[in-house]
Parts: structure tokens; C-alpha cells; sequence
């Protein structure tokens, strides 16, 4: 039974949320409505994931961050805030500290319990194939602000490593080199290629190499995107294509998803991002349903289609 304590001084949002989290299997919630009791709880039941606000009456959230270090329990730590703006400057940028501004729908919250207790598991295998591609892996773990080890194989053949640290691409490294050029080579040997995968570990320490030149996840990944686009709008036969870059074509999306009604009053980044957050809660099916709905208000998006294809391909929502 994984215990998440949730520090929150308003009673009734305290309550609302503890109901929330306490529907995710294997969850127990402990609650306290001050930065005492959140102390009295710690010495007492020591959590996996702590959950809090930042504005409390008798101290503030982040020196919660403190008292969790001196009793070396080294757990995720969201605070969830409508003051993110005034304690910003004091919350230390930690790959276990994660910062969301008020009101964050309790759905959402669930998901993000939901993904680091997933983490946490000692249950699970760091090294597991991860089911998405580099630039999707890539965006979920900045839109994130995840901290991930990113390496990149093909077939049994490692090829490289990208290492993100919360949510910023500090380096790349492959056989040829490191740095931007490095990432921009991973991603075009790999993106779309049927026998390319991931294998995705969390990191727990900051990493000491920082080569991208403060390169923005953006700017990397729409260079390689652009490269690899670049060569098939040229015509090149997949035949032509050098064997670090062959993939597939881009997706033909079946008729039925064109089909589906756009009536939601939601854009289509709004979908694109739901999808993304149930991708981060590993709500797979939801993760489906968004995505597909924002084919069906831009049917030749690329990202969209590609995880329609891998999440079909796993066997949800087909």
C-alpha cells in the first residue's frame, strides 16, 4: 500500500482532494491541514509521494522539502498552489519537486499520483521498453518536467542516450559524438522506425554534462523532424534512404477516425493535450479517445496519428 500525504489548510478542498486520490488502487491518503501536523505525520508514517500546498498557516510547503531531507525520505513532491508565483524564487529545482498552479482538476492530480507511484514501484523494471517513440517520450517527459534517462536501441543495438532533466534536454550522446548534433542523429535514426525503441529510467540525481548549449527540447526536435520530412518530401524510395534513417510512411488514419464528430467546443491543442496528460497518467484508453478527437479536427497531424497508430498497435481503443 503506497501512503500519500496530502497538506492542504482549506478543510474542504482537503477532503475533496483525499477522496480523489484515494480512489487509485493500492493508494492510502493521510491528510493534515498544517505544516506541524504535515511534520507529526512524516516522523510517524513516512510517505511516498507528498502532495501540498505551498501557502500554510503556520509555514509554507517548501520547508516541507527540509524536513523530508533530514529524515532521508526521498519522495516526490508536488505542490499544487495558487501562490506559485510568490514562493517560486524558494522552491529548489529538484528532479523529485514538481510546481502546478491552482485550480488543477482532480483528474489530472490523479494522473500525475498515478505516474510517480507507477515510478516508484519496486515492482518495476527501469529499463522496461517504453511503448512510444523519442519526440513522443521526449514531449511528455518536458511537458512534464520529468527528469529521464532516454536510451535509444535498435533491434539489440544501443545507439545512444538523451538525458532530460526536468523537463530540459541536458545531453545526447551516440558513436559519432554528443551534444545537439548527437540528439539530432538519435532522433532521425529512430523516429518511426518499426524496430527502434526506448528503454526510459527516472533519475534521481542531477546529471553533471550540460552540452545542448540551452537548446530548447522545441528547436531539437523540429530540427530532426524537419530533416526526416525533408527527405521524403524529395521523393527518396525508402530503398534510397541510408538504413540509420528508414521508417515507415506516415500514418493512413482509417476512415472511421475522420468520422468522429467534432462537437466538443475543445481546440485541438486542448485535445492534443489531454491525450498527452493521460499518456503521463498511463490512461491509455483516454489517452485514445483525446487523440482521436483531434484527428478529427486535424486529420494530417503527424504526432496525433502516430499515437492513434502506437496505442491501436498496443491494443487500446481499437
Amino acid at each position: 500500500m503506497a501512503l500519500v500525504l496530502i497538506v492542504e489548510d482549506e478543510p474542504i478542498l482537503r477532503s475533496s482532494v483525499a477522496r480523489g486520490i484515494a480512489k487509485l488502487p493500492g493508494v492510502e491518503v493521510l491528510t493534515a491541514g498544517t505544516f506541524e501536523d504535515a511534520v507529526r505525520t512524516l516522523d510517524v508514517h513516512p510517505p511516498q509521494l507528498v502532495l501540498s500546498d505551498l501557502d500554510l498557516p503556520d509555514g509554507s510547503g517548501v520547508e516541507l522539502l527540509a524536513e523530508l531531507e533530514q529524515r532521508r525520505v526521498r519522495v516526490p513532491v508536488l505542490f499544487v498552489s495558487a501562490y506559485v508565483g510568490a514562493f517560486r524564487g524558494r522552491i529548489p529545482r529538484q528532479g523529485n519537486v514538481e510546481v502546478y498552479e491552482k485550480p488543477v482538476p482532480i483528474e489530472r492530480l490523479r494522473a500525475i499520483v498515478e505516474g510517480h507511484l507507477a515510478n516508484a514501484s519496486p515492482d518495476a523494471d527501469p529499463d522496461d521498453h517504453a511503448p512510444f517513440s523519442l519526440d513522443e517520450y521526449l514531449q511528455l517527459a518536458a511537458m512534464g518536467r520529468h527528469s529521464v534517462l532516454l536510451r535509444a536501441e535498435i533491434g539489440t543495438r544501443r545507439v545512444g542516450e538523451i538525458v532530460v532533466w526536468v523537463g530540459e534536454v541536458r545531453s545526447a550522446v551516440d558513436a559519432h559524438g554528443a551534444g545537439p548534433e548527437a540528439f539530432r542523429r538519435l532522433a532521425v535514426a529512430t523516429i518511426g522506425r518499426p524496430d527502434a525503441h526506448l528503454a526510459v529510467r527516472t533519475l534521481r540525481a542531477e546529471p553533471a554534462v550540460d552540452d545542448m548549449r540551452q537548446e530548447s527540447w522545441q528547436n531539437l526536435l523540429f530540427d530532426a523532424i524537419r530533416e526526416l520530412d525533408e527527405r521524403r518530401s524529395r521523393g527518396e524510395a525508402d530503398d534510397a534512404i541510408p538504413d540509420e534513417l528508414h521508417g515507415p510512411s506516415p500514418v493512413d488514419a482509417p476512415a472511421r477516425r475522420a468520422s468522429v464528430p467534432a462537437t466538443s467546443s475543445a481546440t485541438f491543442e486542448e485535445l492534443y493535450e489531454l491525450g498527452v496528460d493521460a499518456l503521463l497518467g498511463k490512461r491509455f484508453d483516454d489517452a485514445h479517445r483525446a487523440f482521436v478527437a483531434a484527428h478529427a479536427l486535424r486529420p494530417g497531424d503527424s504526432k496525433v496519428n502516430a499515437n492513434i497508430r502506437r496505442l491501436e498497435e498496443l491494443g487500446y481503443g481499437a
